[in-house]
């Protein structure tokens, strides 16, 4: 049967490129074509055989062979879909297959095909796009993969990870999707403390008052020369402020809030530091001009915006409501999108090999459509479906990424098959966009959107949600609701409550009526280096201190060093160290310190060095001592700066390790301190 059926595939795709003549297309561009069963990208086909079967003469790893998928794994035990357009059956299934894969055997995800491990960001991401719905114990173990001494373990990342990287609270969105599908207590309670511990540290090591956002690196985006420019070391990428992480600890402060109420707990404080959040987010961070976000705050003493978007921070924006509706409106029909999707950040980066830069990824197009149908805008969800779709088909897989210049896996840095979040998001389509599934702690609520090209009869079968066994049917197109029902009974509102048990049916009928399209900012790829930032100085320099006048030197055989000598800091040496600074006049300054850290490399792993400042024993703030190369303890370099009010004579500082200063590798915490840096703010006018 095998060679047959393959002897037969050409003419499968003659017969399909005749008859898609004229048949209406699910979705058409410029650079290809979506059918309900086939994808026509010239030259190359892929077509649906059935729903459990796919082919594609796309030269894949240019082998210039005909694929084909055929569903080989039992995927009985996950809900099955079943719709008029037999492409999306296909993809949903093979992805179903593909979820299967990356499940370990220690009963976890795996991030993908290349990417065996167990990542925060990934895993959290995955769950909270689908995963939590249909395989909950699977995601709660995977999270508890992801706690150390009760709390998040950040991934790692430049510069010693935690707290350069701050996007750990990821896990707060997956955890709570969790509880909102399930309505475990005893699991709300274990994730409520595990959030509130890494919530309490990140606000005490990582948030700006001034601005009420949050310090470090992009989410996602950890590969820093992919998205920062070249003179940025990892103090400058802890200092900076980004859009997405801003977003995702705005999100985590409200769940936690909103978990807080559920337990009795007091949630004030996270109410409070989630608004700050959202206000400094659109403060600073929102370009008028362009009706988007810009990608972060950036620079040493003068902080600019970043004028590039970046497409998982403004889709997750909307979804969290951090703009009003109007300018989520704005910020997908404003927000640069190409042919082949909306690619990470735009414009991209010259000399860059594509990965994040200069690339699309499936699961950051799959929150961007979510965005885009809670915006309303047809048009950009039509282009999010295509845009994951179109490469899963051609592919035979749901790959991590694609350049977004050609939508080709060739050219990639690096790249794998069956990538969790990207299968994570192909489902999700299902589930959170032409359903609409809408997770409550009460129950879930509907908000369907279906675009006319893609209406008719769908229906989600055997799909488990707390005590129940769902069938789900829906039919029509639109977002508006003609009909809800629930076993045949005609409900006032869509929405099912969550505290039903046993078999349940329930149909959706949409008005059929049209959407309002909406329009999308549709771009070519375009490069643009990083712009300069401004010369101008608000600092100027009152003293420099020598580390080894306030402690023993260190007798380790470093170099280049200034003075005499330097201070080794560690978890066994120095655990408070205490300096004096005499001022000539009262005023606001800036503290700063040289160091090295060469506990490991400049762009991974977790041994950040961090202390907390503190001034007459009160305390203002961290700093970071980042790593700055393996071994590289003669490399010196900055750490963060922090704004302190001083007095007129002699001030009493210190460098305390509090219990919130342990970083993710838990034993090693450690820098050699050689110079203490104080300089005095400057009005700008001066």
């Amino acid at each position: 049967m095998k060679p047959f059926f393959m002897f037969l595939i050409p003419f499968l795709i003659l017969f399909e490129s005749c008859k898609n003549q004229t048949e209406l297309p699910l979705f058409s561009s410029d650079k290809y074509t979506i059918y309900s069963d086939s994808l026509v990208q010239n030259p190359y086909k892929a077509i649906t055989v059935s729903a459990s079967s796919l082919t594609s003469d796309y030269p894949i790893l240019d082998s210039g062979k005909i694929f084909s998928w055929e569903l080989s794994t039992d995927i009985s035990h996950f809900p099955q879909y079943h719709s008029d357009q037999k492409i999306v059956d296909a993809l949903y299934n093979m992805s179903l297959e593909e979820l299967i894969k990356d499940i370990r055997s220690d009963s976890t995800f795996m991030a993908g095909e290349k990417w065996d491990g167990v990542w925060t960001r990934d895993i959290s991401y995955s769950i909270t796009l689908s995963l939590a719905s249909i395989a909950p114990e699977l995601s709660k173990n995977s999270l508890l993969r992801k706690v150390k001494n009760k709390r998040i373990i950040q991934d790692t990342g430049t510069g010693g990870s935690w707290p350069i990287s701050t996007d750990r609270l990821t896990w707060a969105l997956a955890a709570w999707e969790i509880y909102k599908v399930t309505a475990d207590r005893d699991w709300l309670k274990q994730a409520y403390e595990i959030i509130k511990n890494s919530l309490d540290d990140d606000k005490k090591v990582a948030f700006d008052e001034k601005t009420g956002l949050m310090y470090g690196e992009s989410s996602f985006l950890d590969w820093r020369e992919q998205s920062y420019p070249v003179w940025m070391q990892p103090v400058d990428i802890y200092e900076s402020k980004n859009l997405g992480t801003n977003a995702v600890h705005y999100q985590a402060n409200k769940i936690l809030s909103a978990m807080a109420v559920i337990l009795n707990e007091p949630n004030t404080a996270y109410e409070e530091t989630a608004e700050k959040i959202k206000e400094g987010i659109n403060s600073y961070l929102w370009m008028e001009e362009k009706g988007y976000y810009g990608q972060y705050l950036y620079g040493r003493y003068i902080q600019e915006l970043s004028p590039r978007s970046e497409a998982l921070g403004e889709a997750l924006c909307v979804l969290f409501n951090i703009p009003d509706s109007s300018r989520q409106k704005e910020i997908i029909e404003n927000t640069p999108v190409t042919e082949y999707g909306i690619p990470c950040i735009y414009p991209q980066i010259p000399g860059i090999q594509p990965y994040h830069n200069n690339a699309v990824w499936p699961f950051v197009e799959a929150f961007w459509t979510m965005a885009s149908a809670k915006a309303q805008n047809e048009t950009s969800v039509l282009r999010g479906l295509g845009a994951i779709y179109r490469p899963a088909a051609l592919f035979l897989t749901n790959k991590e990424n694609m350049v977004a210049e050609t939508g080709d896996e060739k050219g990639t840095v690096i790249n794998s098959n069956r990538q969790l979040w990207s299968v994570a998001g192909n489902i999700a389509m299902v589930y959170k966009v032409f359903f609409g599934m809408d997770f409550q702690p009460e129950g879930i609520i509907f908000h369907p959107f279906v675009p006319e090209s893609f209406k008719g009869k769908k229906e989600l079968a055997g799909f488990s949600y707390r005590s129940m066994n769902l069938t789900l049917r829906l039919k029509g197109y639109g977002n508006e609701i003609k009909a809800f029902r629930i076993d045949g009974v005609l409900s006032k509102t869509p929405f099912l409550p969550g505290d039903l048990s046993g078999d349940h049916r329930i149909e959706i009928e949409l008005e059929n009526s049209e959407i309002l399209t909406g329009k999308v900012n549709l771009q070519p790829i375009t490069f643009l280096a990083f712009p300069p930032l401004s010369a101008e100085t608000t600092t100027s320099e009152i003293a420099v201190l020598e580390a080894e006048k306030f402690a023993s030197g260190s007798d380790l055989p470093y170099k280049g060093f200034s003075g005499k000598g330097f201070v080794e800091l560690s978890k066994q040496k120095n655990t408070t160290y205490s300096f004096t600074a005499d001022i000539p006049e009262a005023g606001e300054y800036l503290i700063e310190f040289r160091y090295s850290n060469g506990s490991g490399p400049i762009n991974t792993e977790n041994k950040c060095a961090i202390r907390t400042l503190k001034l007459n024993s009160e305390m203002v703030g961290s700093i970071v001592f980042p790593q700055r190369g393996t071994n590289e303890w003669s490399v010196w370099g900055e750490s963060n700066s922090l704004p302190v009010s001083l007095s007129k004579g002699l001030n009493h500082l210190s460098l305390v390790f509090e219990p919130w200063n342990e970083n993710m590798n838990g034993e090693i915490n450690t820098c050699m301190l050689d110079q203490i840096r104080i300089l005095k703010l400057l009005n700008k006018d001066n």
